[in-house]
């Protein structure tokens, strides 16, 4: 059981941080195939959003095209299904993170 997890959590995990990458963020389409239906999240100012509104946030926004920094990145599986990820993305300008 304790590998079903760990794979379980590696997966959230990596598919978390192709979420984060440029070209994934640059499709709303992709975003929407890569979060499950069940997807639930709370922005900075703890707003729920779900896969939806996500979706549509992405649909008509300019394209960043900068890259994230992520760290401090931590996943706990919760419950069978339900992964919990946490994690500090900071966009690097030229080079340079800004905060």
């Amino acid at each position: 059981m304790y590998d079903v997890d760990e794979q379980a959590v590696r997966a959230v995990l990596e598919g978390e941080l192709r979420l984060l990458g440029v070209p994934v963020r640059a499709s709303a389409e992709t975003v929407g195939e890569l979060l499950d239906a069940e997807f639930v999240e709370f922005d900075t100012s703890g707003k729920r959003c779900d896969q939806a509104s996500v979706v549509a946030a992405y649909r008509g926004a300019v394209p960043l095209d900068e890259t994230l920094t992520v760290s401090d990145m931590a996943a706990a599986l919760l419950a069978p299904g339900l992964v919990h990820v946490t994690y500090l993305g900071c966009p690097e300008v030229s080079g340079h993170r800004a905060n």
